[in-house]
């Protein structure tokens, strides 16, 4: 919604659009916690609880749509706190992963948009903490599940494949690395060649 609201209003120049986010982004910022954390989870919870890192994720990405269409510093700097406090509670325990309710969300369904988030945000600041953390924590270059129908795991989730596949892009277009099509690639031929579509 919010990055929304900014493309809109980056696209439209209309005035009611640019006064909400305005309020928007100024009223999320200032929910913001001193050790950078945005959200509803309860401090022993925090990505821990289902949907919570997926939630931030999309606000990371739309404050930094906010910084490179208005360059808006604020959010620049919010953005960072948040992000510095996801990293920091995800390296401090690398066992740290949200809730899989028995394995019926998986990881890379309850994270999703963490991966373009942190990307778009090392794009943004020049700062390679955040691609880093995509390859070495999070795996983004070896995201190549198969394709399922049917009741499957998440990880056939149209919205989770397409959503990492979309990651693995904005990796290519900065590495040239041709492996990271493969998943695309995949999801291409299933739609037009199997029985995706």
């Amino acid at each position: 919604c919010i990055d929304g609201v900014v493309r809109m209003a980056a696209w439209s120049g209309d005035a009611r659009l640019l006064a909400l986010k305005k309020k928007i982004i100024s009223e999320l910022i200032a929910t913001q916690e001193p050790d950078g954390y945005i959200g509803w989870a309860k401090p022993a919870l925090r990505i821990k609880a289902l949907w919570d890192a997926h939630e931030d994720s999309y606000i990371i990405w739309a404050l930094v749509s906010d910084y490179r269409l208005f360059g808006e510093t604020a959010s620049l700097e919010a953005v960072r706190k948040l992000a510095g406090n996801m990293l920091g509670r995800m390296t401090a325990d690398p066992n740290l992963k949200p809730d899989t309710i028995n394995g019926l969300v998986t990881f890379p369904a309850s994270t999703l948009g963490f991966d373009r988030a942190l990307l778009a945000l090392s794009d943004a600041t020049g700062d390679p903490q955040y691609r880093a953390f995509c390859l070495d924590r999070l795996g983004l270059e070896h995201f190549y599940p198969p394709i399922g129908t049917g009741p499957t795991t998440q990880d056939h989730h149209a919205y989770v494949y397409i959503g990492h596949c979309t990651a693995q892009l904005d990796l290519y277009r900065e590495t040239g690395e041709t492996d990271l099509l493969r998943a695309t690639r995949r999801a291409f031929a299933f739609m037009l060649h199997g029985n995706g579509l």
